[in-house]
């Protein structure tokens, strides 16, 4: 269950979806992008169907709690259990799942867990959803502390990481390049406050000013529903204030084949995510840090929600608290003169990634947590 399928930014969906072993997956949606990307044989979305059909089952779902054509293409099917993505999803998801009699799983993954309870009705709505869901799934021990302070039983949740599939992503130790050019370093997130954008900006410019020749790649914008114009004005801004035009290069949003690229291009990452003013947080951990982290790339980022599962501080990468500017920008200054330092912590990164984040194995741990819910 999700409402898109699929977002560019999904891709650890889709990753489930194709590890799937002993399990078969129809994808439920209201609407279908991507296709290219993400091909999958079984979808049943609103707007494949014809636009009375469509309009009708809109009209339906106000008094039966869900849409009729997910129901029949379940029952056609066989579905024996329904997983949601999203904590709105499985709000909505409960109605099909007592129509059809099967469990509702409902994974979290961030401003579910930590922005959408503080909006009026939500914290009800979960309350619902936490007493008749059979299981909830988060990344890591910090989201799952979030989700039982919600007041979901803490016997219904289980921690299992997002995976990626490392074949996917070449190993490639970072050297220095000719003497004399900058440190390349990638930020990449969506311009929302939580991503940390600013100070990303703010840490470039610091160590710059303490002797770093670095240079910058800002991959993302404010495009899309969580897009914050304001946090690209402020963007704007801090680059013609800190003087940064000539060494950051912003490249809007991008396919992942060619994100997969710049992983490749670049020899650090910086990843400075925050808890927002509004309490929108990561939950877990941003997937480009993992994806970055099987490539060899170290990464610089922050304490934040369940980043250190992933960035083991000195070890693959560097950790500074939320919003030390300072921190941040002496971990690069520290990383762009001492190059020598690379090839382990990207060897480091890679290993985590392959015993922790191997979609395979996590997609595994997924189909036995189907086999004892749907038992």
């Amino acid at each position: 269950m999700v409402d898109h399928y699929l977002y560019h930014t999904g891709t650890w969906i889709y990753s489930q979806l194709c590890n799937l072993q002993s399990w078969q997956a129809l994808v439920l949606c209201r609407d279908t992008m991507n296709l290219e990307d993400f091909p999958w044989p079984h979808i049943c979305s609103l707007d494949r169907l014809f636009a009375p059909r469509a309009w009708l089952n809109r009209a339906a779902n106000r008094g039966l709690g869900c849409y009729p054509d997910h129901l029949l293409a379940a029952r056609r099917r066989g579905v024996r259990l329904l997983h949601a993505h999203f904590g709105p999803h499985g709000v909505d998801s409960l109605t099909l799942a007592r129509w059809l009699g099967v469990p509702l799983i409902t994974n979290f993954y961030g401003f579910d867990v930590s922005l959408l309870p503080r909006q009026p009705g939500w914290q009800e709505r979960y309350d619902r959803l936490f007493g008749q869901g059979a299981l909830f799934l988060v990344e890591g021990p910090h989201m799952r502390a979030q989700v039982i302070g919600l007041g979901c039983p803490p016997g219904k949740v289980r921690v299992r990481r997002l995976g990626i599939d490392p074949q996917r992503f070449r190993f490639q130790e970072r050297r220095p390049q000719d003497r004399g050019e900058p440190v390349r370093v990638l930020v990449v997130g969506t311009f929302t406050e939580k991503k940390g954008i600013p100070d990303a900006l703010r840490a470039l410019a610091a160590a710059r000013r303490q002797g770093a020749a670095l240079r910058m790649t800002l991959v993302g914008d404010a495009s899309g529903p969580a897009g914050d114009p304001a946090i690209a004005a402020e963007v704007e801004r801090l680059i013609a204030e800190l003087d940064l035009g000539q060494v950051v290069t912003r490249t809007g949003a991008i396919p992942h084949e060619r994100l997969i690229e710049e992983y490749h291009r670049h020899q650090l990452m910086l990843a400075p995510s925050v808890q927002a003013a509004s309490g929108d947080n990561e939950g877990g951990a941003p997937v480009t840090i993992t994806e970055a982290a099987a490539t060899g790339l170290p990464v610089v980022a922050t304490r934040h929600c369940d980043i250190p599962e992933v960035v083991r501080h000195e070890e693959s990468g560097l950790l500074a608290e939320e919003r030390d500017v300072e921190t941040l920008a002496g971990h690069l200054l520290l990383l762009a003169q001492h190059p020598e330092r690379w090839p382990a912590m990207g060897r480091a990164a890679r290993a985590r990634v392959e015993a922790e984040f191997d979609a395979r194995r996590t997609t595994a741990q997924l189909e036995q947590l189907y086999d004892e819910v749907a038992a």
